[in-house]
Parts: structure tokens; sequence; C-alpha cells
């Protein structure tokens, strides 16, 4: 699971430091989700979890985005068997894995932080 940053208030953190942590966290703004359910009635139903460090831009991502398709793997079915992956669009991919006695699938996405300094505005 993605491990976040703890938060440390400005005032604690010197001018050069606080430049660097926004300079970084704009840089790597492209991001790959993978969305998968919960385990039976687990809540939440649906957990999402954020694969790999980011990208600093949307090719990155993309090219991202399909090694996880590929590679990542959910904790069910216990046993896979095999593994067919479609791409839905650009950065999308649908992922069905044939387990021993079940079938499970998971979304792999890319998204574009909007809430990270210097990211673009959003319309509306």
């Amino acid at each position: 699971m993605t491990h976040y940053p703890s938060y440390v208030p400005a005032e604690l953190v010197g001018a050069a430091e606080q430049a660097a942590a926004q300079e970084v966290q704009q840089e790597r703004r492209w991001q790959v989700l993978v969305e998968y359910s919960n385990h039976g009635g687990a809540m939440p139903p649906t957990i999402i979890e954020l694969y790999g460090d980011g990208a600093t831009d949307l090719a990155g991502a993309v090219a991202e985005a399909e090694r996880a398709a590929f590679e990542f793997d959910p904790p069910d079915p216990r046993l896979p068997q095999d593994r067919h992956v479609f791409r839905t669009g650009e950065g999308e991919f649908v992922v069905i894995i044939e387990g021993a006695v079940s079938q499970f699938y998971l979304k792999v996405t890319v998204g574009e932080l909007c809430d990270a300094p210097g990211a673009p505005t959003l319309p509306g």
C-alpha cells in the first residue's frame, strides 16, 4: 500500500525544503491508480491504490499503467491461473484474472493530480 508523507506546517520547514517538496510534487503529478474490490463484504467495498512513484508526463504514466495491468498482484484470487488485459482507452486498462475457483477483475487508470501546487485549474 502507498505511504503518504506526513504533513509538516510551513513554519517548521525551511523555505528551501518547502520549495523542493512542492517541485517534486508538481513534477510527479501523473499517477497510476489501481481499483479493485475488497474481500467479499469487507468495507470499504472498493480499494484504490497508487501504483509506482508517479510520472512527470502523461506518456510515462501510460507506460507505467500498462506495466501495472500486467504485473499488479491483487489479494484475490489466491491461485491465479490466467490474466486477460484489455486496453479501454489511453491509460485505461481492465484486467480479468482467472483463479482456480473464481474470477477477479481490476481497473488500472492514469490520473492527473489536480490539487498539487502548480497543477492546472479545472474548468467550471
